[in-house]
C-alpha cells in the first residue's frame, strides 16, 4: 500500500485521461486505509446516506462535492462485490436497451403507494389513509395498492385468508385509485416486509412502477426494530401518516428524505378489533351492529354478514 504522501500525489494527478482501473485502485486504497473494511449493510448505508446529502445540496458546489462521496462508495462497493466500473456500467446499459420497447410504450413511471393492511376486516381508517396518501400528493402518486398479508397471526381466530382478500378487493369500489394486490397471497410469502419488496422490486411489472410503502406512524415508530431495516429503507421510500395517540420525534427517520411523513393528513382511529368485536356481540345488541355497518363500507358490510364473518348476526 501507498503511504499517504504518494497517496495525495497520486490522486492529484488523475484527470480525465487517468485509466479506470487506476481510479478503482486509488479508491479502494484510501477508503481501506482510512475507513477499514465494511459490510455490505454498512456500505449500502454509507450510500443511502450520501444519497440524501446529494439530495439537500443547495448550491452546484455542494452537489459537485456530494455527486463525488456518492460516486465514490458505489465504485468501492463495486470492487467489495467482486466485480469492476465497467462491468457494472456495461451491465447497466444493456438492461436500459433491452428494455427500450417497455420505455417506448410506458414512457415515466407509474407511481404507486403500497399499503399493507391485515384485511381483518378493512375499515374506513384503512380507506381513508389510501385516499388522504393520494390527495395529498397529488400528481406525485397515482395509485394505492391495498396489499393483504398471506399469514396473519395478530387475531386468535383471523378470518379465512380468502375473504380477507376478497374485503380488500371490495375497496376497489370506493375510489378508482385504489387497487387489490395480492402478491403475498398469490405467493403465500411469510410477510417479512424486505423480503417481499426485494420480491415485488425483481418483477418485471416493477419497470414500470415507482413504489412507496404506507405506514402508519404507530408501525414507523417501530420499523428500526424490523429485521434488516436499515436495507429496506434503502430499498424503499416510506410514506408515513399521523396515528392518533402516537407521536413523531423530530430526529424520526421518516422525517429524512427521501421518506415522507404526512404531518397534516387527518386519518379515523378505527381498527379492525373494534370492529370485530361489534360484530360479534350484534346478536345480543342490535345497535352494535349499527355502529359496526358505520365503520366500514357498505359492500364491505354486506359481505360479513353474508358470509357470517366474526360471528355476525342480521338484525
Amino acid at each position: 500500500m501507498k503511504s499517504a504522501k504518494e497517496r495525495r500525489e497520486t490522486i492529484e494527478s488523475l484527470n480525465r485521461e487517468s485509466p479506470i482501473a487506476d481510479l478503482e485502485f486509488l479508491i479502494k486504497e484510501c477508503f481501506h486505509a482510512h475507513f477499514g473494511s465494511t459490510t455490505d449493510e454498512e456500505r449500502l448505508a454509507d450510500i443511502a446516506g450520501e444519497q440524501n446529502e446529494l439530495q439537500r445540496a443547495a448550491s452546484h458546489t455542494d452537489r459537485i462535492g456530494e455527486l463525488g462521496d456518492l460516486l465514490s462508495s458505489c465504485i468501492k462497493m463495486a470492487g467489495e462485490q467482486g466485480t469492476d466500473l465497467v462491468t457494472v456500467v456495461k451491465r447497466s446499459l444493456l438492461k436500459i436497451e433491452g428494455r427500450a420497447d417497455v420505455y417506448a410504450r410506458y414512457g415515466n413511471k407509474k407511481k404507486v403507494a403500497i399499503c399493507g393492511i391485515t384485511g381483518d376486516p378493512p375499515t374506513l381508517g384503512h380507506l381513508k389513509t389510501a385516499t388522504e396518501v393520494l390527495d395529498a400528493l397529488g400528481g406525485e402518486v397515482h395509485e394505492a395498492w391495498i396489499m393483504p398479508p398471506y399469514e396473519y397471526r395478530g387475531a386468535k381466530r383471523p378470518a379465512d385468508v380468502q375473504h380477507r382478500a376478497a374485503m380488500c378487493r371490495l375497496l376497489e369500489q370506493s375510489d378508482p385509485r385504489l387497487k387489490f394486490f395480492g402478491y403475498e397471497i398469490d405467493h403465500e410469502l411469510s410477510g417479512e416486509t424486505v423480503l417481499t419488496m426485494k420480491r415485488v422490486l425483481d418483477e418485471p411489472f416493477a419497470n414500470m412502477h415507482k413504489f412507496f410503502l404506507v405506514q402508519g406512524l404507530d408501525a414507523a415508530n417501530k420499523v428500526p426494530t424490523w429485521h434488516r431495516s436499515q436495507e429496506l429503507r434503502n430499498l424503499v421510500e416510506f410514506i408515513v401518516v399521523p396515528r392518533v395517540g402516537y407521536d413523531a420525534a423530530p430526529d424520526a427517520w421518516f422525517r429524512q428524505k427521501p421518506h415522507r411523513f404526512l404531518q397534516n393528513v387527518s386519518v379515523p382511529d378505527i381498527s379492525s378489533s373494534r370492529v370485530k368485536k361489534l360484530y360479534g356481540k350484534s346478536d345480543r345488541d342490535p345497535s352494535a351492529l349499527d355502529e359496526a355497518a358505520t365503520l366500514v363500507t357498505p359492500a364491505i358490510h354486506n359481505y360479513i354478514l353474508e358470509h357470517g364473518l366474526y360471528g355476525a348476526k342480521p338484525a
